[in-house]
């Protein structure tokens, strides 16, 4: 962090957004509420004439949001100039002037002739069998980096059917957490932890447990560099892969045509990706993770990037597939009002 913001005049700033703490801390092992103040803090280093701040609470958690309110107050008592661009919320009382942007295109799902939400169903999921067992089962982990423990004893039980929020501080360890399930971080072979009945560890491949997976996170909309049409980008959550296009069957294109007309998004299915706003491309994402009918969907921030109206399809596609399937899900959020009502568990780092 040290290096980052070099010979910068910040010395004034790093107290008001609380990064003193983290000088001598690897940019890597920052949180996402942290690294926003330390973009913020570099910011102002370069003394700007204006700071434009692109949804700036977006993933902050409570204290998170107090402290970047604190220092969002303190920019403006020195006069300096910056606009805020927010997708939803309460407007800070900070703000003077506020302009809102209202979309005047009519968003009109259309399917193709003979094609029903009916290719899209949650109650033929793979893996299904007869056993019983937790989809995600895991004993006393410990996870360090150096001195750092990031997450100490920690034991975790989910079972086909169950929906939980996980809900934690910035910096509090569910990243890592998520990265255990999802076979990222390699950490977990040496950990007590059995993912979809099979011991970790035990001759199963990376793509045997995220094959059972349906995933989604603002990194993954970070560094996700497909370039095709929305149908592709979709499709690859088929296999998947990211960034990778393979050819479908009818069978799965459609299925994934049905999927894009459940988040009411069909309407894009020929627009190339990065041609889309992020509130889009984020939906886009999102209908990825669904269109396998993954045993266990993880959806990790879905609504950050959303408007008020996407929020709610969101969650309503999800109220819906809860109330007619066995869908197991693991939901992270800092904000209550974006966790859909059939949550009904809750994780607490």
């Amino acid at each position: 962090v040290r290096e980052e913001l070099g010979e910068l005049d910040v010395a004034d700033w790093i107290e008001v957004f609380g990064i003193e703490g983290l000088m001598d801390k690897p940019l890597l092992q920052l949180s996402n509420g942290e690294n926003k103040r330390l973009q913020i803090v570099k910011a102002l280093g370069q003394k700007p004439n204006w700071l434009l701040l692109d949804n700036p609470y977006l993933g902050l958690d409570v204290e998170g949001r107090s402290v970047l309110s604190e220092g969002l107050r303190r920019i403006h008592a020195k006069g300096i100039r910056f606009i805020l661009f927010l997708s939803g919320g309460d407007v800070p009382d900070f703000v003077n002037q506020v302009y809102q942007l209202r979309g005047d295109i009519p968003v009109i799902p259309r399917l193709k002739p003979g094609v029903t939400n009916d290719a899209y169903s949650f109650r033929h999921q793979p893996g299904d069998s007869n056993e019983e067992f937790p989809l995600v089962l895991l004993r006393d982990v410990t996870i360090r980096y150096g001195s750092k423990t990031i997450l100490d004893k920690l034991s975790w039980s989910i079972n086909r059917g169950e929906r939980w929020v996980l809900k934690g501080p910035n910096g509090a360890g569910k990243s890592t957490l998520l990265s255990l399930i999802t076979a990222d971080n390699p950490q977990s072979y040496s950990q007590d932890i059995s993912l979809f009945g099979r011991q970790r560890g035990t001759g199963e491949s990376i793509w045997d447990i995220k094959r059972n997976i349906g995933y989604v996170s603002p990194e993954m909309h970070l560094y996700f560099k497909e370039t095709g049409t929305c149908f592709a980008v979709v499709a690859s959550g088929l296999f998947d892969l990211l960034g990778v296009t393979r050819k479908v069957n009818e069978m799965q294109s459609a299925q994934v045509d049905a999927c894009l007309d459940i988040f009411g998004l069909y309407y894009l299915r020929e627009r190339n990706f990065h041609t889309l706003s992020t509130g889009e491309q984020k939906m886009i994402l999102i209908a990825r993770a669904f269109v396998k009918n993954p045993p266990l969907l993880i959806l990790d921030e879905p609504c950050q990037g959303l408007d008020q109206e996407q929020v709610q399809q969101v969650k309503d596609v999800i109220d819906e597939l809860a109330a007619t399937s066995d869908m197991t899900l693991i939901f992270v959020s800092h904000y209550a009002e974006d966790v859909p009502s059939c949550v009904s568990n809750e994780m607490i780092l």
